[in-house]
């Protein structure tokens, strides 16, 4: 019984460390989609803001929108709304200096 139980134990663990590597890649793929999905939300010709220098980062839901943005803090505020919008987007972290014009 108990070589069953270690034969049992090993090959869950070896499982494990198999399917660790995917679930990563699978949540690295899923946080670029996302991120990606953000930017170009942001970047839409509808916006009446100036996205084009915030680099957008995503880690699982989370999105970070950091950089320079030309305009006033509302217009921080309208980019935040936005990226809160997209599906997929748990909460948004903003770390953005405003140039005001």
């Amino acid at each position: 019984m108990k070589r069953i139980i270690a034969f049992t134990s090993a090959a869950l663990a070896a499982m494990v460390l198999i399917a660790t590597p995917y679930a990563a890649n699978a949540a690295s793929s899923s946080d670029d989609a996302l991120a990606k999905a953000v930017s170009e939300k942001l970047m839409e010709g509808k916006n009446d803001f100036d996205a084009t220098s915030v680099i957008v980062t995503a880690e699982d839901g989370v999105v970070l929108l950091r950089g320079d943005m030309p305009g006033d803090r509302e217009a921080v505020g309208r980019m935040g709304y936005t990226a809160e919008r997209v599906p997929g987007v748990k909460r948004v972290e903003m770390q953005i200096d405003v140039i005001e014009e």
